[in-house]
């Protein structure tokens, strides 16, 4: 394992080895120093692309497994050990840790056999002979094998028994579960017994057992062993007709359970297809999820479940693929017929109400019902990541990203291979900027749909939204969208369009670009989300009153949406005498979300931009004290500045700490929290060394924020001895934001010689 005080340099090394090639073996070292590191978080992402690299080795998951075993989260390793066994049957590693991490959690029986299958696979291992001591777990004689023995094949009367009617199937539930219930245990009835032989003939193997037919009494149809007696006319006509009377009895009621049978089988395999093709998650097969729940209500007009399927489909049709009215009057009408068959609702209508409600303009009133079904899920012990996923993706469009995270997480720990989660973890890691993990979330969602539109879409905006855009990857991803086949919907299209006016917009080709926006405004002009990325278009091309109306359209066609107000407040600090406005479009926000801790946190902002510092504490306190224990970095980041200005070192201090600790995955907010840690040192008067260290750990954090290289180069300017180091620092500061803040006093100090 790699040395935890591995050199910058040498982690440099690997991490380049990997981004050269990650189908490489490089994962591994990578994965390696981030976990003896501490870097939990990267050396997840970096095992996951290992695992996605080498899918057919158990040792990608047994790493992975490792990774989440030194986080305590036991049944995730677990999960990851069960996929390497189902690589490699015989793999030992993957048995011992699988059963030492049972073992450990209580689940003796299968640590057991766990631990003696690895024994089995290398028995000189000495770990392996380690686990089975120390759980006093005894190594079994093997006994010699008996002889096979002899199988004949079933006899004619055997292949002729007669047909097994199947047992009515029960409608199937739809919703996606907490964990795997296991198989119902088989019903009592018991396949027929095998005709007697003679003794002098091997018995054959029985046959394995069958759905049977209830049991039907045909004694009276048989003829009697002994010769027959003739009985008188009336009797024997009597008997006849009796006879004939329940072969047409058996014969009509074979015919219904066969029909019925097959009825079943069909609304089985309909709703199975409905609920693959919602967990796609692409325009198309939500259609195709529309067509199979369809079937099923041909089949039974009054299934509940068929109509929370397409309640749920056609609420994202509408609210997130564009369709019209006409879907948002399929999804009301479902809803309707849902919630009259279910007895008990199930997660898609939920899910399907929820969402029905926040893109009719209730956000709030959505995220409130859907919390309190999740309550009452948790209440009783029960999870679903369907529940959580669309409670994330809500509190994610309303603007509250630390809530979103934490119910997309939940959802993912449930449904994994669920790319839905991953894109919405994309688009929140995005939100919050962190592109590289947002890149890593995309990557996943594709991995398990190799086709899903709004993953690709987000890595063609993180490659415009870069500080080095890559022009190529966002056009070759926007082209990706734009000719698939089946096509996508009309809101991805539009957003391609959209993206593609960007990247030609940043490329010097602005009438180009501008025949691109209308192109998406044609398309999907009652999308919000294309106005505010017009919007903030406009701002950076210092067309500031022409984008805030631009947001303000997104405001008119969403009013009650949270972040919208958190948009136009940005733009609105940027401008010079801005922050007033912002002040009231962000109290405006609040309205919706009140007690919102990050609009608190964003409010707070707004007061310090428009020099309120008193009532920019107040605010940052007051988001704190929603619930201390939350992670709100920003909030207590903010605070530590003030801290530091007014003096309070001590108090500055703790805050930076805590900050750090809750940026935790964050490198570039880390690294700029301990910027600021350095800067009190410096106003300290702190030891030299120390200071520098402070800027150094910065640099580490993520070596690409700038201010650290500047900070440190103004720090050492007045040292004649310092000279070149003064000129290294300022050089890295210009080649990461040449046109940054500190760009002139930086060239000044890298003239320095």
């Amino acid at each position: 394992m790699p040395d935890p005080t591995l050199s910058p340099a040498e982690l440099s090394q690997l991490e380049h080895a990997f981004a050269t090639d990650p189908n490489s073996e490089a994962y591994r070292p990578l994965a390696e120093a981030y976990l003896s590191m501490g870097r939990f978080m990267e050396a997840m992402v970096v095992c996951k692309k290992g695992v996605k690299a080498h899918p057919d080795r158990p040792d990608p998951r047994v790493l992975l497994a490792r990774v989440y075993a030194v986080q305590n989260k036991d049944r995730k390793a677990l999960d990851e050990l069960e996929g390497a066994i189902q690589t490699a049957p015989q793999d030992a590693p993957a048995l011992r840790m699988a059963a030492s991490l049972l073992l450990k959690v209580g689940d003796n029986d299968k640590g057991k056999d766990y631990a003696l299958r690895a024994f089995k696979a290398e028995p000189s291992d000495t770990e392996t002979r380690d686990l089975l001591q120390k759980w006093k777990i005894e190594i079994p004689v093997e006994e010699p094998k008996p002889a096979p023995p002899v199988l004949l094949p079933p006899s004619v009367e055997e292949l002729s028994d007669g047909v097994a009617f199947e047992e009515e199937l029960a409608e199937p539930q739809a919703e996606r579960a907490v964990a795997v219930q296991p198989a119902p245990a088989p019903r009592g009835d018991a396949a027929q017994a095998p005709r007697a032989r003679p003794a002098s003939r091997p018995a054959a193997r029985p046959a394995p057992p069958r759905p049977q037919r209830p049991a039907v009494d045909l004694s009276r149809f048989e003829e009697p062993d002994e010769p027959v007696r003739h009985a008188s006319s009336s009797g024997g006509m009597v008997t006849l007709g009796f006879a004939v009377l329940a072969v047409i009895t058996l014969a009509g009621w074979w015919t219904y359970k066969r029909h019925k049978a097959t009825q079943n089988a069909e609304i089985s395999a309909a709703a199975h297809e409905a609920k693959e093709a919602l967990a796609q998650d692409s325009y198309a097969s939500y259609k195709k999820a529309c067509d199979a729940a369809e079937r099923i209500l041909k089949i039974d007009p009054d299934s509940g479940s068929a109509h929370a399927y397409l309640a749920y489909a056609y609420a994202v049709r509408w609210g997130e693929h564009g369709e019209g009215e006409s879907a948002h009057t399929q999804a009301l009408d479902h809803e309707a017929q849902a919630k009259r068959l279910e007895q008990k609702k199930s997660p898609f209508l939920i899910a399907a109400e929820a969402l029905i409600q926040f893109y009719s303009g209730k956000p709030d009133a959505a995220e409130a019902s859907l919390e309190s079904e999740v309550a009452s899920y948790e209440k009783k012990g029960v999870s679903n990541s369907l529940l959580y996923e669309t409670l994330g993706i809500i509190e994610m469009r309303n603007g509250d990203l630390e809530k979103a995270g934490t119910h997309l997480k939940k959802a993912l720990d449930l449904a994994q291979g669920d790319p839905r989660i991953h894109a919405a973890m994309g688009d929140l890691y995005r939100r919050q900027g962190q592109e590289m993990l947002a890149w890593n979330y995309y990557d996943n969602a594709l991995r398990y749909e190799k086709d899903h539109a709004d993953a690709v879409l987000g890595k063609a905006l993180l490659a415009l939204e870069a500080q080095n855009p890559d022009y190529k990857i966002a056009e070759e991803l926007i082209k990706r969208v734009r000719d698939a086949d089946p096509p996508p919907s009309p809101r991805q299209l539009a957003m391609a369009y959209l993206l593609d006016g960007m990247r030609l917009n940043q490329t010097g080709k602005k009438a180009e670009g501008l025949a691109q926006e209308q192109k998406a405004l044609a398309l999907d002009a009652n999308n919000p989300e294309i106005h505010v990325l017009i919007g903030r278009r406009m701002l950076r091309d210092g067309q500031a009153e022409q984008g805030l109306a631009e947001i303000q359209k997104a405001i008119k066609l969403d009013p009650k949406r949270a972040s919208f107000y958190v948009e136009l407040a940005r733009a609105q600090m940027e401008l010079p005498d801005g922050a007033k406005d912002a002040v009231a479009s962000l109290k405006t926000a609040l309205k919706t979300l009140p007690g919102s801790a990050k609009l608190l946190t964003q409010l707070g902002d707004a007061y310090a931009k428009s020099g309120d510092v008193h009532n920019a504490q107040l605010t940052y306190e007051k988001a704190l004290a929603q619930d201390p224990k939350a992670q709100l970095p920003a909030a207590r980041l903010a605070l530590a500045d003030i801290a530091r200005k007014n003096k309070d070192y001590s108090k500055a201090q703790k805050l930076y700490e805590r900050a750090i600790q809750d940026y935790a995955t964050n490198t570039l907010k880390v690294a700029e929290a301990r910027t600021d840690e350095a800067l009190m040192l410096q106003a300290q008067g702190a030891d030299k060394v120390k200071v520098l260290t402070a800027f150094q750990d910065a640099s580490k954090a993520d070596p690409n924020y700038a201010p650290a290289y500047f900070f440190a180069a103004k720090f050492l300017a007045t040292d004649r001895r310092a000279k070149a180091v003064v000129h290294q620092l300022a050089d890295q500061y210009l080649k990461h934001d040449p046109k940054g803040p500190y760009a002139g006093e930086a060239a000044r100090l890298h003239a320095l010689r």
